[in-house]
């Protein structure tokens, strides 16, 4: 099961890939703290979902307050077959800027006594996800699975969850 998923993500056009290791903890998988991450909470907080059809520019900034990266949310309520968030972004692969133009397909679920909640679809997994994530390296985003990412707090060593 694994092993598919790992592979739906290699059909994407892909225009560079990390290794998936962090030079701070040898051998651990790539964290989502690592990544670039976009929630669809957030969408939602910023009225991208009320159907009104604007965009948004979000930005990521380090612990100092400098701009790491940013990225062009358009929200279309309207799209047929279903509704679609596109982003809008560049990445920077081995010294090289690529521009990339990426559309997702939103799902919503009934909620249970009002309105609905709404979901990415990953393009990778074609499951819903609560938010996608950009690992360095990389080209799209994707799930937390699709991506094989982890938490920080999972490689955390066991004195160190204990003392928290």
């Amino acid at each position: 099961r694994r092993k598919r998923r790992r592979n739906a993500l290699r059909r994407l056009p892909n225009v560079g890939a990390s290794d998936g290791r962090r030079s701070h903890c040898p051998g651990a998988r790539l964290t989502v703290e690592d990544c670039l991450s976009l929630s669809i909470v957030t969408l939602r907080k910023h009225g991208l979902l009320g159907g009104q059809g604007d965009g948004k520019r979000f930005t990521w900034h380090d612990e100092q307050g400098e701009v790491v990266s940013s990225i062009n949310v358009l929200v279309d309520m309207d799209h047929e077959p279903s509704p679609s968030a596109r982003f809008q972004y560049t990445v920077k692969i081995e010294e090289v800027l690529h521009d990339v133009d990426q559309r997702m397909a939103l799902t919503p679920t009934p909620m249970r006594h009002v309105g609905r909640r709404w979901w990415y679809t990953c393009p990778a997994c074609n499951r819903r996800a609560g938010v996608l994530h950009l690992p360095p390296g990389e080209a799209f985003f994707a799930c937390r699975t699709c991506h094989d990412l982890s938490y920080r707090s999972r490689w955390r060593g066991y004195k160190n969850t204990i003392a928290r």
